[in-house]
């Protein structure tokens, strides 16, 4: 009896441990499943994150080159612009030059030395000009100069040609006698002094034929 006691009590405590044994298999199979579960949501969260952040660089990486196309255009249109201006600028001093010899470059030539002894307003002036144009100015051209200008300010003025100097340039300057003053009239200074304006009608123009 006793020995059969004994196996009842050594019996039990093998059903025991069994028990503890299947709960602990039990546990760590219910927290595998729970781990694998919160892996596998931790992957699609990963895999989902990953996409989102591609498709953000790719549509980062498309915008830009989208937009160094958009300014690499706009400056290319700038570039064609600014030489388009810069020829007619180059064509306009040209075309100029190619005047002097015509008799109409008389009526410029005045217009500019008026335009010129208005702009100094003084009652006495030099002109320096060009070789070139200085074959133009005679006596009788001296005096439709003087009398106009006369006439414009209300009150004598004189004007004389400085004949032991000319400019390298197209055009006129106008010296005070004392040469404290001057106002130049030359075309490089006339293009500057207009440049504003002839940038304005060029792009009005190019603006209106891309349309």
């Amino acid at each position: 009896m006793e020995q059969k006691g004994q196996q009842a009590v050594i019996s039990g405590i093998f059903e025991e441990a069994q028990k503890k044994a299947d709960e602990i298999v039990r546990t760590a199979n219910v927290q595998i499943d729970e781990h694998q579960k919160s892996w596998s949501i931790q992957k699609e969260n990963i895999l989902r994150d990953a996409e989102v952040e591609a498709t953000r660089r790719e549509n980062e990486k498309r915008n830009s080159i989208i937009s160094q196309i958009a300014v690499e255009k706009k400056r290319k249109a700038l570039r064609e612009r600014e030489a388009l201006i810069n020829k007619l600028i180059s064509d306009t001093r040209a075309h100029m030059a190619s005047k002097i010899d015509k008799p109409e470059y008389r009526h410029i030539l005045l217009n500019w030395i008026i335009e010129a002894a208005i702009g100094l307003n003084l009652s006495r002036a030099i002109i320096r000009t060009s070789a070139a144009e200085k074959k133009i100015i005679n006596r009788d051209f001296l005096d439709l100069v003087n009398k106009r200008v006369s006439e414009i300010r209300g009150n004598e003025t004189v004007i004389k040609l400085d004949e032991s100097d000319h400019l390298s340039c197209q055009g006129v300057v106008l010296n005070a006698e004392d040469g404290s003053v001057a106002f130049s009239n030359t075309v490089n200074d006339r293009i500057i002094r207009n440049q504003s304006d002839i940038r304005q009608a060029i792009n009005k123009i190019i603006d209106s034929s891309d349309n």
